[in-house]
């Protein structure tokens, strides 16, 4: 049964969710379509979060940057977690010099912060939706290996993968079977954590320029937007902001709570 922690973090996540695919459905303005007499209209009926410098409506832009941004965060943890995982748990598992050099090497790029290393590879690959995502992803990896190893080494030596041994199970299989089904709830913990950081990163890039390139709306090119006007329109990065907060603290909550159902002992 869930906790309080958790149902709220879940009701503020599927309410934003619920917003960017039901916005398009309901809500009569396009989030591209220019009018250039409705430029910089303030918040009203006819546009609830008003309009930006080009005439845009501002609820349907920030409605569809919501979905855009939780797809790159969602896809990066994917990405990082596919890369990590393996990598941590094979690290811990066969231990030795392989582990040692193998954990070299994630204390490399974990010596970067994650915003720093996502600028350096987005700057390799280049800006867009899916460079913004594999950049994000491959800079979290190191994260998810960490976090795999730790659990990794934490059941490796119990009794009952010692007894699958006895009784002739491979490596393979041990890992598949006894240990990354054991050590699901705490990676599923840190997942919904880290979808949060990548989402911040994603903000961050596409803030710097770096990331998801206007017209498609992103929170982070919605704040930057409204930041070259915000003497003039002050709601515009104001807005952007507060939903990134809100998804960001939903986010949070949902891994706290998932932490003390499913990971107590990392409380």
């Amino acid at each position: 049964m869930m906790n309080d922690l958790t149902k709220t973090g879940l009701a503020i996540i599927l309410a934003l969710i619920l917003l960017t695919l039901l916005a398009p459905v309901f809500w009569p303005h396009s989030p591209y379509e220019q009018h250039s007499e409705r430029i910089f209209k303030p918040p009203s009926a006819g546009h609830w979060f008003g309009t930006d410098e080009t005439g845009r409506d501002l609820f349907a832009r920030v409605s569809i940057a919501i979905g855009i941004s939780l797809a790159v965060g969602a896809l990066s943890v994917v990405i990082g977690a596919v890369i990590g995982i393996p990598f941590g748990t094979v690290s811990a598992f066969f231990g030795g010099p392989p582990d040692i050099l193998m954990q070299r090497v994630v204390d490399i790029f974990m010596s970067f912060p994650l915003l720093i290393m996502g600028l350096m590879i987005i700057a390799a690959v280049g800006s867009g939706f899916w460079p913004l995502v594999a950049a994000i992803g491959i800079a979290q990896s190191p994260r998810f290996a960490r976090m795999a190893r730790g659990c990794t080494l934490a059941i490796k030596e119990s009794e009952f993968i010692e007894a699958s041994r006895s009784f002739g199970a491979g490596n393979t299989h041990i890992m598949y079977k006894h240990i990354l089904r054991n050590i699901t709830g705490p990676l599923i913990v840190q997942s919904v954590l880290f979808l949060s950081d990548a989402i911040m990163v994603e903000a961050g890039l596409t803030f710097l320029g770096l990331g998801i390139q206007p017209p498609t709306p992103t929170l982070g090119n919605l704040i930057r937007g409204g930041v070259a006007f915000l003497s003039v329109t002050p709601w515009i990065s104001i807005i952007a902001g507060a939903f990134l907060s809100v998804m960001i603290v939903g986010l949070h909550l949902l891994g706290d709570g998932l932490r003390d159902q499913l990971a107590p002992e990392f409380r």
